[in-house]
């Protein structure tokens, strides 16, 4: 019994991760736009590249995970 509510908090905490991932790579490219939009440095966009490709990254794997 308990290693069912261990998994199923596992899983949750996961779901929840995935989420948060999603969202914050969605505000990031939101930010990315902005900065295009006002001519930022290519140094800085493409350190905002990286992070968005770190989180993207994140959420495939956590969802990879979830669906295995």
């Amino acid at each position: 019994m308990t290693n069912d509510v261990e998994l199923l908090l596992a899983e949750s905490l996961l779901l929840g991760a995935g989420h948060a991932l999603r969202d914050i790579a969605q505000q990031l490219l939101d930010l990315r736009a902005g900065w295009i939009d006002r001519h930022a440095a290519p140094e800085a966009v493409a350190w905002l590249d990286a992070l968005i490709g770190e989180a993207a990254w994140w959420c495939g794997r956590i969802d990879g995970q979830l669906s295995a």
